[in-house]
């Protein structure tokens, strides 16, 4: 028979070598004797198996291996819930390192209450800045009992890791392959625990690291957030769901307000996708959240990426890997090539018909993308378009184009809701009683004319947003990678190409310029705004200085976090409502 612990630590491990065994000394030396470790191996191609196979023949009695292919984070959870043998499991990561009397304190606090789960707080560690920050997960700074509303409202769900579970209410749940797959799990287990208990302690140190998914935004990995929380309202118990909706507004706006506004598309159809119950919320009226209702239903331009080959020509190795990726960073698109097979030529205007005979297939493919994109909506692209980032952020425009350096726009790529006035007018060009209806006028140029004439565009390269519904961006967010997270796509070239692996790019010198100009009136903006603050300046009204007020304001904050303050605050309301002015 099997031994059963008082508790089994879940420790996936996957290309962690210069981490592990930091992990796994304050693992072993839990103060807890009674414990099993489980190391499920994830298919690491470095000195990681090694490293398991050392702990596990040093103590037999203590550590299990599991060696699988790789399969994610949450399968390998999921083999490590398949074997524990404990009464109450914990998960920890590989990468991360714990106090070495955690789970002492976890268990004691959890069976001395009867708690179907506990939490601690955390050592918050930057990597990149070599701090550490306790950090603390929940409101009071007692051990209490915790309702599942208020660890909702409170984001305590987020983590697997800083809690320990009874067996029975964990042991039989699975973890997606998705990043962030804690979250429908969790959410799961937290509705269905009768008792949460919360221990008001630091004993978790987690590590973010430079470079990780929860760094760095230029990943199709962010859209799983959209998944994961689709899957938590499924499987959450229907008195915790509405907890969960306000939970996700939240994040929704701590998201798109972030440099995760790679994902702002995507959350406004998911607000969209839950409108009804959003709209009969009553966290969000009594949080005060309401601004949430203005994306209702805002339109987003649809997961279409449209390409055009009339000429039925192989592409290019650099444009294969552009193509690819399109694949690697959207979720759930449609793509749609155009060609002589299923577009009507014949019922096409005249100057792209005498284009298509002349085998001018550029002519025929720009006035074949534009028609498509009016009457569908979606993204247009050349094959020279690769993809940085999600394009969340872009989707949410009803209609974008973009700057190809200072002066010049670009027509490799260019979105749109369906029924755009602009490429309604743009389209126009091509008749024959057209203003720009000459057989010979690329689409470039006709793009240009409108956009400038009818819309008021101005050629001097930066971001400009046209009649509230156009948005025209800047050379660095969709031509050009300026190595600035506010980049989404940027031209590919066969030359560029082979750069690709290094740490060079190739940028036209007069974007260049430009660039370096446009930053360098930035700081010396800053620079000028940095010297206004810190001169006096005397007010219009006493003549004190702009320091003396600082100094005030500074007194003032203070004050305002005073108890005194806060007991006096009815009198004041009460004040100003007697001398409020008629």
């Amino acid at each position: 028979m099997e031994k059963e612990y008082l508790v089994s630590v879940i420790v996936p491990v996957y290309n962690v070598e210069k981490y592990l065994k930091r992990c796994m000394e304050t693992l072993v030396m839990q103060s807890l004797q009674d414990i099993e470790i489980i190391l499920v191996n994830d298919g690491s191609t470095d000195g990681s198996p090694a490293i398991c196979d050392e702990y596990k023949a040093k103590y037999p009695d203590k550590i299990k291996v599991i060696h699988q292919e790789n399969k994610g984070l949450g399968p390998a959870r999921n083999a490590g819930l398949e074997i524990a043998a404990g009464k109450y499991i914990g998960f920890v990561d590989s990468d991360d390192w714990i106090t070495i009397d955690m789970f002492e304190k976890l268990y004691n606090c959890a069976t001395e209450k009867d708690y179907d789960l506990v939490f601690c707080d955390m050592f918050y560690v930057d990597a990149a800045k070599s701090t550490i920050t306790k950090t603390s997960l929940y409101y009071k700074n007692e051990q209490c009992d915790v309702s599942s509303e208020n660890a909702f409202l409170n984001g305590v769900y987020c983590y697997a890791w800083n809690k320990l579970y009874k067996s029975e209410i964990i042991k039989e749940k699975r973890f997606p392959n998705l990043v962030f797959e804690d979250i429908p799990v969790i959410t799961s287990v937290m509705a269905e625990a009768k008792k949460i208990g919360y221990l008001p302690e630091s004993l978790y140190f987690y590590e973010r690291k430079p470079g990780t998914l929860s760094t760095t935004y230029k990943s199709a990995k962010m859209l799983d957030t959209i998944e994961v929380e689709k899957m938590a309202l499924e499987n959450v118990k229907p008195d915790s769901r509405d907890t969960l909706l306000f939970v996700f507004a939240k994040r929704f706006f701590q998201n798109i307000f972030s440099e995760r506004k790679v994902m702002k598309a995507d959350l406004i159809e998911h607000i969209s996708d839950y409108k009804d119950e959003y709209k009969d919320n009553k966290y969000i009226k009594k949080y005060k959240q309401e601004r949430i209702y203005s994306y209702l239903g805002m339109p987003t331009i649809p997961k279409t990426i449209v390409c055009a080959n009339f000429e039925n020509r192989a592409l290019e190795e650099f444009e294969e890997y552009c193509t690819d990726s399109w694949k690697n960073m959207t979720r759930g698109f449609e793509f749609v090539e155009l060609n002589a097979d299923n577009c009507d030529v014949a019922s096409a205007p005249e100057c792209v018909q005498k284009a298509f005979e002349q085998k001018n297939y550029k002519f025929v493919e720009d006035y074949f993308k534009v028609k498509y994109v009016y009457e569908n909506g979606g993204i247009a692209v050349s094959y020279d378009v690769l993809f940085n980032a999600p394009i969340g952020e872009i989707r949410a425009e009803k209609t974008f184009f973009g700057f190809k350096n200072k002066t010049e726009l670009m027509d490799n790529i260019f979105g749109s809701i369906s029924g755009a006035a602009a490429l309604k007018d743009i389209l126009d060009t091509y008749e024959a009683d057209g203003v720009y209806a000459e057989d010979n006028v690329p689409f470039i140029e006709r793009m240009t004319k409108i956009l400038v004439s009818k819309y008021g565009l101005n050629l001097r390269g930066w971001t400009q947003t046209l009649n509230e519904t156009i948005k025209v961006y800047k050379c660095d967010i969709l031509c050009y990678d300026m190595q600035f997270s506010n980049n989404v796509t940027k031209l590919m070239s066969a030359d560029s190409y082979k750069l690709i692996d290094s740490e060079y790019d190739i940028i036209e010198k007069s974007v260049l310029q430009y660039w370096s100009e446009d930053k360098d009136n930035f700081w010396k903006e800053k620079e000028k705004t940095k010297k206004a603050a810190g001169a006096p300046a005397p007010s219009k009204d006493s003549g004190v200085s702009q320091q003396q007020l600082n100094a005030v304001y500074a007194e003032l904050a203070q004050l305002k976090n005073s108890k005194s303050w806060k007991i006096t605050a009815p009198l004041r309301k009460f004040y100003t409502l007697t001398h409020r002015k008629k």
